[in-house]
């Protein structure tokens, strides 16, 4: 072969070879860049609805634990419904208020706190002065009232203008249940959604991407940069809204309004909804890095294939034009380089977007960790570290479990389980443990980590502390129980006051009785006395004349007659004895020997029989009074025993009192009198007055006593102070 060839076939070759080589590098980087640009953007989206989910999960949560503390089930006060104030006033259910007004300094998303009746007429809005404001006095046709009314669980409604506060909001409704499971109300709070636009306004998705939130119902939340898109797009009617409305995350190419874009979708879960959350940017907005490479890429391959054709054509003609061809083949080299420099700067480019996820995972305020298939720590922020008391170096490698408190180990396992299964974990609770032994509670959500096959090959958790919310929700419930002992406190008192009118009320009716057998008493003194003193005289006279003549039936009648005057001035003097009351002449005595004179005093069958204590008490009384009160006790014991029988009488003390029991065989007081014994002028006895127990119930207590009886068998207790 000719010399003068041989250098250019080579120097071709070495050309040839250069361009393969350069446009695998090009073609490999540039499929990298894409595929970055396509996880950045979805890394982005999935952590930005994560934030924003687990917000609006935790404020989700707050409602729902406190519509079953006591105070908000205790039912309703509806009379106290003030139609002109749209519920009930400030000064009234301030159990309610309290926990709706703490709430209130606690969440800041949530703007306002309401209690509604079943039928769907406002109780309650806190603060009081919205309620003012309210325009209507029922909720019965919102869509949280139908929805809480229909399932008989939270639920999360579709978004509307509080016509209370004019913003655009979301109410958070929770069924409200009586102890025996009747719903009693609706507890319900209101989000303020511009929480939404501000992080949108500042995270992370940049000025030429439209970030919409929608509703279950494909209603427009919040949406940053709508200019973007034209306003006759309808969001709600777009594949990408329905799927994410239906729970698929994802991202692909869709022509709107005649541009292609690139559009990422991705739910917003909570317990009773799906909200979803999209973002829309032009295709060459969003990768222009990446066709720019490629035009490039094109340009330099087809600039190369002409310089060596071209250059192929004229050596053959003459060698002399190698000098030429080798000053074109070196700015075809500078122009390699340049292109690979482009390369170097656009994998820089992708390393920064790497960087700037980094930093947000850093500097998250949230407890970021990520973990393996096998549960085991591969990376954590400093705000999980910090929290738990670990070096980051140490907490990396350990088990999650080895994280977890030992209340919540079972729960943890079974929910490890459920996201191999299913993939899926949001806003559950779950007790961590410190380095140093404590424990507190965690609100814990998670995305998975996917390879470029996108295939599971991990997972970033997110665990919010709800140490705060615990703490508030132990005040409330503490706070509860106080108002409920104070009520339980209150409710004795009024019993207290109801016994104490009841007793004043028999009193008022003794005392009427009392005046009336006053007035027919000193009718009867004045009447019958001094006429019964005449007949007893005369009847005497006549006892001692028949004795001297011997007439049997003289002797008779008249003792009948004198028997009869005694009995009839003995109960003259009884009642006399119990209007007028007697003053106590107090004295410390035996009560055994006052119980040996009553027992002497009364005329005892020897058919029956009655047994004294065995030890003596000293007692400061009215031996005299006492006395009496025995007799009338006595007598009235051996009446109903008759012919056999036994009174038996015990005695005991206390520090402070002297308790006496007397018992009786007789067949026991019938049971529906037993509460009617003691009341003036009430007998059962042929003949009797009715004062007897009531006169020695007035002795007892003028001794500061009590007295009272039991039946079957019967016996009388008689307390006296000491």
């Amino acid at each position: 072969m000719n010399d003068n060839l041989l250098l250019p076939i080579i120097f071709i070759l070495v050309v040839f070879a250069s361009i393969v080589t350069i446009a695998y590098f090009f073609e490999t980087q540039n499929s990298k860049l894409y595929q970055l640009t396509i996880d950045r953007r979805n890394t982005d989206l999935d952590n930005l609805a994560t934030v924003l989910g687990d917000r609006l999960n935790s404020t989700f949560d707050i409602v729902v634990s406190t519509s079953g503390l006591p105070s908000i089930t205790a039912p309703p006060e509806i009379n106290l419904i003030n139609k002109k104030l749209h519920g009930i006033s400030q000064n009234d259910d301030l159990s309610r208020r309290e926990v709706a007004s703490e709430i209130l300094q606690n969440v800041k998303d949530l703007e306002t706190i309401r209690f509604l009746l079943p039928n769907g007429n406002m109780y309650m809005l806190e603060p009081y002065s919205n309620q003012l404001n309210l325009s209507q006095d029922n909720a019965a046709g919102s869509d949280y009232y139908k929805g809480v009314t229909t399932t008989q669980k939270p639920y999360l409604s579709e978004v509307y203008q509080s016509q209370a506060t004019g913003h655009n909001t979301t109410v958070v409704a929770a069924p409200v249940f009586s102890k025996n499971g009747t719903l009693i109300g609706i507890w319900g709070g209101a989000i303020r959604l511009q929480f939404i636009q501000d992080y949108l306004s500042t995270h992370y998705l940049g000025k030429v991407s439209f970030v919409a939130i929608l509703d279950q119902y494909g209603n427009l939340v919040n949406s940053e940069n709508r200019a973007i898109i034209k306003e006759d797009v309808s969001l709600k009617d777009l594949d990408i809204s329905k799927k994410a409305l239906n729970g698929e995350t994802g991202s692909e190419f869709e022509t709107i309004g005649n541009t292609k874009m690139f559009v990422s979708y991705h739910p917003i879960k909570t317990p009773s909804a799906t909200w979803a959350m999209i973002v829309l940017r032009s295709y060459d907005e969003s990768f222009v890095e990446y066709e720019t490479a490629q035009n490039e890429l094109y340009l330099m391959i087809g600039g190369v294939v002409t310089f060596v054709t071209i250059f192929g054509l004229y050596t053959r003609k003459t060698f002399r034009s190698s000098t030429k061809l080798i000053t074109e083949l070196e700015k075809s080299q500078k122009k390699l380089q340049e292109q690979y420099e482009d390369v170097i700067r656009l994998s820089e480019e992708v390393t920064a977007s790497e960087q700037k996820y980094r930093n947000l995972y850093e500097k998250s305020p949230d407890l970021l960790r990520s973990i393996n298939l096998e549960g085991v720590i591969t990376d954590c922020n400093d705000t999980y570290a910090r929290n738990l008391g670990y070096a980051r170096q140490e907490a990396v490698g350990m088990s999650i479990l080895d994280h977890t408190a030992e209340n919540s180990l079972t729960e943890m396992s079974s929910q490890f389980k459920e996201w191999k299964t299913s993939g899926n974990i949001i806003n559950k609770e779950i007790w961590l443990k410190r380095k140093d032994g404590t424990t507190f509670p965690a609100l814990l959500s998670g995305t998975n980590i996917n390879d470029s096959s996108g295939k599971v090959i991990g997972r970033t958790v997110s665990l919010r502390d709800m140490t705060e919310i615990y703490n508030i929700q132990k005040t409330l419930e503490s706070n509860n129980l106080r108002l409920q002992e104070q009520y339980q406190e209150m409710t004795e008192l009024v019993k207290k006051l109801e016994d104490l009118n009841e007793k004043l009320r028999k009193e008022k009716e003794q005392s009427a009785k009392l005046a009336i057998i006053g007035e027919r008493m000193s009718q009867i003194n004045h009447n019958l006395r001094n006429p019964l003193n005449i007949i007893m005289l005369n009847a005497e006279l006549m006892h001692m004349q028949s004795k001297e003549t011997g007439d049997k039936e003289i002797i008779k009648r008249s003792e009948g007659i004198i028997n009869a005057s005694e009995s009839m001035l003995v109960q003259i003097r009884e009642l006399m004895s119990f209007i007028r009351g007697e003053t106590l002449e107090l004295d410390k005595k035996s009560l055994n020997q006052i119980l040996a004179d009553a027992v002497s005093l009364v005329k005892m069958p020897q058919t029956v029989s009655i047994q004294l204590p065995e030890q003596d008490i000293v007692c400061k009384c009215d031996p005299n009074k006492l006395q009496v009160v025995f007799m009338n006790m006595f007598a009235n014991a051996i009446e109903v025993i008759g012919d056999n029988g036994k009174i038996t009488i015990r005695s005991g003390e206390t520090t402070t009192e002297v308790v006496i029991e007397i018992e009786d065989s007789g067949p026991g007081i019938p049971y529906e009198i037993l509460d009617r014994i003691f009341d003036p002028l009430f007998t059962t006895k042929k003949g009797g007055t009715g004062l007897g127990l009531p006169y020695c119930k007035n002795i007892i207590e003028q001794h500061g006593g009590t007295i009272s009886a039991s039946t079957n068998p019967t016996v009388f207790t008689i307390v006296l102070p000491k």
